[in-house]
């Protein structure tokens, strides 16, 4: 099944799947499938794992929004796919469950949900990567 190599990624010692540790994959299936809906859109899809891992480190591996830390993240599009936001580093952060159903399929300044401070800060990470 796989052995006990460092992950190239994290950096972790363990078992080795498809080149990476089972939580590395997890990640980089995530930004394989948002990409993946992106480009059956017609829209940018060009969000790398490692550009995925900088969000997710520069916030702490918790919310964009609200802060929180949770195991689990989804890939929140900041303009959303429905709206003509693609999966790129400059549309795309991490996001818990929770404020992602409360931010919706709504542009950023249409969300009242999530407070305008909360949806600045994140609008400033995002102005700040490189396309």
């Amino acid at each position: 099944m796989g052995t006990q190599k460092v992950c190239p990624l994290c950096q972790k010692v363990a078992k080795i799947s498809r080149g990476l540790c089972y939580p590395c994959y997890l990640e980089r299936a995530k930004v394989e499938r948002q990409n993946r809906n992106a480009r059956l859109l017609g829209l940018p899809a060009t969000f790398t794992l490692d550009q995925w891992l900088y969000a997710l480190q520069y916030f702490h591996h918790g919310c964009a929004y609200c802060g929180t830390a949770q195991r689990i993240l989804v890939i929140e599009h900041f303009i959303p796919l429905t709206l003509g936001g693609g999966t790129t580093a400059t549309n795309c952060i991490p996001s818990c469950p929770d404020c992602n159903a409360r931010k919706r399929n709504l542009h950023p300044d249409q969300v009242i949900k999530i407070s305008h401070e909360d949806i600045e800060r994140v609008r400033v990470f995002l102005s700040l990567q490189k396309p």
